[in-house]
């Protein structure tokens, strides 16, 4: 029988606009697949989710897996960073779209948690996940062996630009939440034209200005 899926779309504002959280719904027992090119593989500094090697690695293997190649992470409440490597981009990540996978035997599929953004330059972290300040704005109860949550802007904008770090409140669901992937699907943030156009300014005056001084 093919899994079955379903999709419940909330709306809620983002830095950029409004967007939509996706729900989707797996019930089936076969290997979950995830992209092995996101931003928590090729452009992580660190994290604080525990066993990060698991939660970051690419793959999730199948409901019942459990080795350091198929990776399940019982995952404890409370705030978990993964920050960006600013060293190979200083002005921070275009984030379009965050993918959580989850899954186990025993109906531990479910998902509790809320998304903040922390802009490079900046101290102060914005929710980008619908309700309220706490850690159940995606909220998704097991209702099978493995589970998709997916958070993306439904006017297919960016969830955010120039992020450096991004904060997941982990809550409580049910039995436990048993994660197994987090894809952070961005790209490097790219200067707007004007503000190239502006440093190419800047840089041709403090040329003339020192070619005065030198003269």
């Amino acid at each position: 029988m093919p899994p079955a899926f379903f999709f419940t779309p909330l709306v809620a504002v983002a830095p950029l606009s409004h967007a939509a959280v996706i729900f989707t719904h797996s019930t089936n027992a076969l290997p979950m697949a995830c992209l092995n090119h996101d931003l928590t593989q090729t452009s992580l500094e660190s994290t604080t989710w525990q066993q990060n090697n698991w939660i970051n690695n690419g793959t999730t293997g199948s409901f019942d897996s459990h080795n350091s190649q198929d990776p399940a992470n019982v995952t404890t409440t409370g705030i978990k960073d993964f920050v960006l490597d600013l060293a190979a981009s200083p002005l921070g990540y275009d984030i379009s779209r965050i993918d959580s996978f989850s899954g186990w035997l025993d109906a531990r599929a479910g998902q509790s948690y809320s998304i903040f953004f922390k802009a490079v330059g900046s101290s102060e972290f914005t929710q980008i996940t619908p309700g309220g300040s706490g850690n159940d704005a995606v909220s998704v109860a097991a209702s099978g062996q493995s589970l998709v949550t997916r958070v993306f802007d439904d006017s297919s904008d960016l969830l955010g630009t120039g992020v450096g770090v991004i904060r997941f409140n982990v809550g409580y669901h049910t039995r436990g939440n048993v994660w197994r992937e987090v894809d952070v699907i961005g790209t490097p943030t790219i200067p707007e034209p004007s503000s190239l156009l502006f440093l190419g300014l800047a840089s041709l005056g403090l040329l003339r200005r020192k070619n005065r001084t030198c003269s």
